[in-house]
């Protein structure tokens, strides 16, 4: 669904529809109405989508076992490790940080004259 589809992009729906319908006249996806529901539309790969998919993905997939390879598992490893605690300071801190914008909002200081 193109609901779902800009959910997991972090795009608007309108973005979606749009790269849905360029995909659509290029032959790799279709449109495909919910037989218990008309409202819903489901978006799927044809075999030439399938295809291309494939591909990229084996492309993709090639890069990064090179990235892998040179950089060295270990640092990779430490790289997720800190990227995840990075993530973990940062959901901590947010909530003091929107807090924060909020009352500023609320409450702007006046510059000096």
């Amino acid at each position: 669904m193109i609901s779902k589809l800009s959910e997991l992009l972090l795009i608007s729906r309108p973005t979606a529809s749009q790269m849905i319908s360029s995909m659509e006249e290029k032959g790799y996806t279709r449109r495909v109405m919910s037989t218990s529901d008309r409202r819903v539309i489901y978006i799927c790969l044809t075999e030439k989508g399938q295809a291309v998919l494939q591909m990229n993905l084996a492309r993709y997939s090639g890069v990064l076992n090179e990235i892998i390879e040179k950089v060295g598992r270990k640092e990779i490893d430490q790289l997720i490790f800190l990227c995840d605690r990075f993530q973990e300071v940062v959901n901590e801190v947010k909530p003091r940080l929107l807090d924060n914008l909020q009352s500023a909002e609320e409450h702007p200081v006046e510059e000096p004259v």
